[in-house]
């Protein structure tokens, strides 16, 4: 099983999350972003089918954002049309990594987003039973 982090305002057509399981929805108060609300999926994801989630997703999520799957030890990353399969990392420090974190940059993510370290810790809390 997998648990991914989509947020709905950073795909081009959110209808896509309808044809996935939601554990759960959180939204989420943004004050300098340009979209002051954003609508945090927190989705659970069957090891048939994440490939085939994570394809659609890179089809949909725009430039500058991406999403987020994992399971006990590998990580998808997705960005427009671009998908990185990692191993999960207790440090994050790997040559992989750091791959994801310099193409997310190149394409308009914010590199603070892209810190795993600070932020991986984040998106497992979102997945906790509260």
């Amino acid at each position: 099983m997998f648990y991914g982090i989509v947020e709905s305002e950073s795909l081009h057509n959110p209808r896509v999350l309808n044809t996935l399981t939601a554990k759960k929805v959180v939204k989420e108060f943004q004050p300098n972003a340009e979209t002051k609300y954003w609508h945090i999926f927190v989705l659970k994801v069957s090891d048939d089918e994440i490939v085939s989630v994570a394809e659609d997703i890179a089809s949909e999520i725009k430039n500058g954002w991406y999403a987020i799957f994992w399971s006990g030890a590998k990580v998808y990353v997705v960005f427009s049309r671009k998908i990185f399969e990692l191993r999960k990392e207790a440090h994050w420090q790997s040559a992989e990594y750091e791959a994801v974190r310099e193409y997310g940059n190149k394409n308009g993510v914010q590199k603070e987003y892209l810190d795993f370290n600070k932020n991986f810790a984040q998106y497992h809390k979102l997945t906790e039973d509260k």
